[in-house]
């Protein structure tokens, strides 16, 4: 039998969870537990360290337990604006750049003809580019640059 280390399952049980606030609108903790076949004290610890990361906000609203039995449960969304990142791609002499959030909605976008400067390593209109959007959104955290060649 193959062993994991305890991290990597950790990392791993935390994207699944992630995954699932990506691709539902709302969930609560008993959802979770019962989609991922987690213990609920794992799916609790999860969802405190996605909300401690602000990816994951409590919505307000509650919902009935399963057969209206138990606590009401408190239904948690994914906040896609949480963090972004900048998406680089260049194909042939096009560069297109782009601000995207956890989701993957485009926030700004930008499409560059490139110059033979390029090819002598003058990467200083696609940098300026990417300058003004990392100052344009200032306030926005960011994860990275993402290259696409």
């Amino acid at each position: 039998m193959q062993s994991f280390i305890p991290a990597y399952i950790k990392s791993k049980n935390r994207e699944l969870v992630f995954d699932l606030f990506l691709s539902r609108i709302e969930l609560s903790r008993p959802d979770i537990a019962r989609m991922t076949e987690m213990s609920f004290p794992t799916v609790q610890k999860i969802i405190d360290f996605l909300i401690s990361k602000n990816m994951v906000i409590e919505s307000g609203d509650t919902v009935s337990g399963e057969g209206g039995l138990g606590r009401k449960g408190r239904l948690l969304r994914c906040n896609p604006d949480a963090y972004h990142a900048i998406g680089l791609e260049i194909e042939g002499r096009f560069a297109n750049i782009g601000l995207v959030n956890l989701q993957g909605d485009i926030i700004e976008q930008h499409t560059l003809r490139l110059t033979d400067d390029l090819k002598n390593g003058d990467i200083s209109v696609v940098t300026d580019c990417i300058g003004n959007i990392l100052s344009r959104n200032a306030g926005r955290p960011m994860l990275g640059v993402c290259v696409g060649l």
